[in-house]
């Protein structure tokens, strides 16, 4: 498990919440892995009270399944919940490139571009796709946070967390070439306040993962499950 560096003012609940959903999120924890309380009371050198309200936190997020008759693990990917929130997700983003449109800053926009450069960057690199995959997502939480949304795409961020460890597994078997090709489209597409095209846009470029479903539960099937258990 990757410990990370405590926040100025971070309380010890709040620290072992970050630590074990990142690394949640990470597949470092990958689903199915037994949690307990005093290992991880251990590792992050807390007690477990901070330990044990983190885990409620991340239950509630569905990222851990809790019973009181054994360990609890970290969740399987339910495909149900990996689909709702994309959906939202597909709708919000709609929303959000018309805003960026209407009003994204020369700052901004510059910020889009620089992460963009460091996108193509990474294609001449090996073993770079996990470091994409954070990359990416920056992206994305750039363009809210140009139109004033951030604390929205932190509330989606949580609403996909199933989807999200579905694309972090398939990820090896992405097109990172065609990912940047979209995304230099997509800045394209606020440059030139081309409305039309948002949502053709945000049908193709969300979601993917989605049509290679059958290929990720063939070879990750141990870790999806269907429907909520």
């Amino acid at each position: 498990m990757n410990l990370l560096e405590r926040q100025k003012d971070e309380s010890n609940r709040e620290y072992a919440y970050r630590t074990i959903r990142n690394n949640i999120m990470n597949l470092t924890l990958l689903p199915g892995t037994l949690i307990s309380e005093l290992e991880l009371s251990n590792l992050l050198k807390l007690s477990r009270t901070p330990i044990r309200e983190a885990l409620t936190l991340l239950e509630k997020e569905k990222l851990i399944e809790v019973s009181p008759k054994r360990k609890s693990r970290v969740a399987f990917i339910q495909l149900q919940l990996a689909h709702s929130g994309i959906f939202m997700h597909k709708a919000v983003e709609k929303e959000i490139l018309q805003e960026a449109c209407e009003r994204i800053s020369i700052t901004n926009l510059s910020y889009l571009e620089n992460n963009l450069e460091v996108q193509k960057s990474l294609l001449l690199q090996e073993n770079n796709h996990v470091t994409f995959y954070h990359l990416d997502n920056l992206f994305h939480s750039i363009i809210y946070d140009s139109v004033q949304n951030k604390g929205v795409w932190d509330a989606i961020e949580k609403m996909n967390a199933h989807y999200n460890r579905l694309r972090l597994l398939d990820v090896k078997n992405i097109s990172l070439n065609s990912i940047v090709e979209q995304h230099e489209r997509l800045v394209e597409i606020i440059k030139t306040k081309d409305y039309e095209a948002i949502d053709s846009f945000v049908a193709n470029h969300l979601g993917t993962v989605f049509q290679r479903i059958d290929n990720v539960k063939a070879e990750f099937g141990k870790f999806i499950v269907t429907s909520e258990s």
